[in-house]
């Protein structure tokens, strides 16, 4: 549809009003964090359909008293259920993503994650230590939607064991 209407628009000499068309994100994105039950949940840092490029800030809490690090995964899709999006950082939570080592704080001390989302669909992430009024550090993800090997092999394995009726 998005071709279609970027043709129309391209080809089109009527004086009618052109439609405007906008790169948007084609899913939120999101990074893991603890629900108000203690359970990794995905928390949307920006939603889907936001114009890019995007800009969006989140305040966490740490989880436990003497908290000595944060780990960031950061996430693609709209659910809440970390079981149903995907996971962009290397590694499912909670092992994967990127470690950053914070002073050990008492629980509730505020971590501001940002998210900067360009027309690549790079992710560039920062992480800023609020207590401290410092940045704790940043990261890139490239947003690459490609299937890996292993993916591919499991999607075909599936396939062959379905029935059809």
């Amino acid at each position: 549809l998005g071709a279609a209407l970027r043709a129309e628009a391209e080809t089109s000499s009527s004086a009618a009003r052109k439609p405007v068309i906008l790169d948007v994100t084609s899913q939120a994105l999101g990074t893991v964090a603890l629900n108000d039950s203690s359970q990794p949940s995905n928390s949307i840092v920006i939603p889907r359909n936001t114009k890019i490029p995007a800009k969006a800030s989140k305040v966490f809490g740490t989880v436990a008293d003497g908290q000595t690090e944060v780990r960031i995964c950061v996430t693609q899709g709209d659910d809440e259920d970390i079981d149903h999006v995907r996971f962009v950082t290397k590694g499912k939570w909670p092992d994967g993503g990127q470690l950053f080592a914070i002073p050990p704080y008492p629980a509730n001390a505020p971590v501001l994650i940002t998210f900067h989302y360009d027309m690549d669909q790079t992710i560039q992430v920062e992480i800023t230590d609020l207590t401290a009024d410092r940045s704790l550090g940043t990261f890139e993800v490239d947003n690459v939607a490609n299937l890996s090997a292993t993916d591919i092999r499991a999607a075909r394995t599936k396939n062959e064991n379905l029935e059809v009726n």
